[in-house]
This record gives structure tokens, sequence and C-alpha cells, in this order.
């Protein structure tokens, strides 16, 4: 199993800023299905296929798109950055944001870029969600990937 504090799961144009400003602010983070600049870890040949919510934090399954492969993630955080027709958010059982609408997600689930309804984050909307992403992970004790496991 990987452990890390934020999964961002996706090929969203914002992902990557997201992710770097993310490792900007000392979070560590893995990108599945989309690229990232260092110092995340981006697999863009892998999906989620799925995904069970906790209090504390979220477990993930992500594959190889060849389908060889398998693998299990915990994080405290994942964020479905994943497009308009967003699986992480249809795994959540929310419709599509209504025009002018954006949706956040639900509890360690975070929504952003087109799968939250946020056409262009900009860089000062990318910002502001990995400072709260951020916040949200100092407040949490227990977060995978920070401290003991």
């Amino acid at each position: 199993m990987i452990v890390v504090p934020v999964l961002i799961s996706g090929g969203d144009p914002l992902a990557a800023p997201l992710a770097a400003a993310l490792g900007a602010s000392g979070v560590p983070c893995l990108v599945v299905g989309g690229d990232a600049p260092q110092p995340a870890d981006a697999r863009p040949d892998w999906r989620l296929f799925g995904f069970e919510r906790f209090d504390s934090h979220v477990t993930a399954h992500v594959a190889a798109l060849d389908g060889e492969r398998q693998q299990q993630v915990r994080a405290a955080i994942l964020v479905g950055c994943d497009g308009a027709d967003s699986r992480v958010r249809h795994f959540l059982d929310l419709d599509p944001p209504r025009p002018g609408e954006v949706i956040r997600g639900r509890g360690r689930v975070w929504l952003a870029g087109a799968a939250a309804g946020a056409a262009d984050a900009g860089s000062d909307g990318v910002a502001a969600l990995a400072a709260a992403i951020a916040a949200d992970l100092a407040a949490a004790e227990d977060a995978p990937g920070r401290g003991p496991a």
C-alpha cells in the first residue's frame, strides 16, 4: 500500500499546478492519470477505479492502464481533478454542477477544476485550493504520510 498525504486523480489541466503548489508548501502528493512536476510522484499510466471514505482518510484503488497491476493508496485527502465527466464525482453520487455552481466534494474527498464546475481556477485559485488542502492536513493529527503510520 502506498501512503501519501494527498492523492490527485485526473488529467485536468489544474492537476499539475495544484501538485506544484502543494509541493511548494511541503505537502507530498501522488498524481494518477496525469502529469505533475517534481517533487510530486506522477503516474500518468494509472487510473483510479474506486475508493472508500473514512473519517480520517481515503483508501483508493488504482490500476495500470494495461490492467496488469493494481495498488491501494491511503491518503488523508483525495482530490478529484479528473475533468467535467469526473469519475470521483460520480463515485460520490453527485450530479454535475449547474452553470456557475462549484461543488467542493464530501469529507476527505475534494473536487477541483472542471470536476467541481470551475472552468479555470487561475493561479490565485490554485494557490487558494492548495492552501486550503494544506490547512486541512495540518488540522488532521492522523493524516497518512504525516507522522507515524
